[in-house]
Parts: structure tokens; sequence; C-alpha cells
């Protein structure tokens, strides 16, 4: 184990040192394939224990590491089977709720028209997208709730976005599954710890993405998720495990 924490930590600061998550992210897929699937695992277990204490670099880091669809692309789909069996049997449910793709409890298509939007609905689909990309701030605060997820993709590149919009999005309901997967996907704001709680508190979030962003909850917003009788009962359990975790690990240390 000891050999690997060296690995793991070496591995750590050499992604931390990129700063393009898409970069980091081919970057880490691409050093995967140096290593067997029971190896990854037990990096990957270890990434995972850095996070839940909230280590700063870790945290950066895991938020680049949570793209499997990307990693699998270049890793390839049979070592990603093994890597999810390995983490099965040796019972490491943090790597395992990365794979999971529960079916959601609340869904809704990309058809809804919000009261938001009245007086540019009849706008053409490519006019908004073109609009999202503008500096009108009260334009852009109505193309909010549009519907279209590349109009929300240019909302959340504009310059003129902050935290506060993004949020608003992030919060929405009813909303397209679509369009919050546009919010997880975007590095900058995913990197935001309040955007990965309103994507976790969101019942329509897709629940592979609450649980993918659930090690980075503190214990107090980890007690209200375990709570919230609108979320998954995966996406509570998964909450409650990590409370118990860090009560019974409280306050001993990573070694």
């Amino acid at each position: 184990m000891e050999d690997i924490i060296i690995i793991v930590e070496k591995f750590v600061n050499d992604l931390f040192s990129i700063k393009d998550n898409n970069i980091r992210t081919y970057t880490f897929a691409n050093r995967l394939k140096e290593f067997e699937a029971d190896a990854i695992v037990e990096m990957f277990y270890i990434i995972c224990k850095r996070v839940n204490q909230k280590l700063p670099k870790y945290q950066e880091v895991f938020s680049s590491l949570i793209d499997i669809p990307r990693i699998t692309e270049i890793v390839g789909l049979p070592k990603m089977s093994d890597i999810y069996i390995s983490s099965r049997k040796k019972g490491y449910n943090d790597i395992t709720r990365l794979f999971a793709k529960p079916k959601p409890i609340k869904e809704s298509s990309d058809n809804s028209n919000p009261p938001e939007n009245i007086g540019i609905e009849y706008i053409t689909l490519g006019e908004k997208r073109f609009l999202a990309k503008s500096q009108n701030k009260n334009i852009l605060d109505r193309l909010l709730f549009d519907s279209d997820p590349i109009v929300i993709k240019n909302i959340l590149i504009n310059p003129r976005t902050i935290e506060r919009d993004v949020l608003k999005v992030a919060s929405r309901r009813p909303i397209s599954q679509n369009i919050l997967k546009v919010i997880f996907n975007d590095k900058k704001w995913i990197s935001r710890y309040s955007i990965k709680k309103a994507l976790i508190k969101n019942p329509y979030t897709p629940p592979e993405v609450s649980l993918a962003l659930l090690n980075f909850m503190f214990i107090q917003d980890l007690k209200d998720i375990s709570e919230d009788k609108l979320l998954h009962t995966e996406v509570r359990e998964s909450a409650k495990e990590l409370i118990e975790r860090a009560i019974s690990s409280y306050p001993q240390s990573l070694s």
C-alpha cells in the first residue's frame, strides 16, 4: 500500500500542475493504461479517501477524474469493466458509485417553456444560441430559463455569467437532465462547491451525477441530502454511508 500511496501522490501532483481540466482528464486516462485494474482501484481508493478528508489538491484533481464516459473512451471498456468488478469485490463503494446509473426519480423533457421566457419564446433557436453569447445581461437573465442545452452551454462560457446565474439553472425544477449534464461537464462551474451541492439537491439531476459529487460534501450537507426524500434512494443511502464513515474515522487520519 505504501508504494501505491507514493505513486498516487506523485500522480496527483503531476495532474494538479495541469490547469486545463480537459487536458487533465485526458492525461489521467492515458496514465491509467500503464496499470492493471486492481492497482487502479487502489489508486482511486486512496484519492477518494483524500477527497473525503477535504484536501484541496485532491478535490480539484478529482473533479477532472469523474468523467467516466470520457475516461472509458480512452482506457477502453474492457479495462473499465475490470475496474468496476474489482471495486465491487473489494467493497470500495466510493468507486462503484462513479459507475452507477440508477433510473432518476424525476424526469423532464427539453420542451418546457417557463413563464420567465415570455417575450423571447418566439425568437428562433439559432438567435437564442447567438444571444446567449451577448453582453446584454437582461437577455442573459431571461435565457437562463431556456430549455436548449446549447443555449445554456453558451451562457456558462459567457464572461458576464456569475455564480448566482448558474445556481439558478442548477436549482430549476422541472429541468431537463441534458441541461444539468451541461453544468456537470463545465469544468469551470462544477469546481464550485455551491454548484455541486445544487446539482445533488435537484431531484431532476441524473443520480449518477449526484453520486459522483457526494464525496465533495461536508457532513452537514450530507445530512441534509440523506434526509431529503425528494432525492433518489441510492443518493440518500450513499450520503448516510459517507456520514457514518466520517464519524467512525474521526479523529483518525489516513496513514
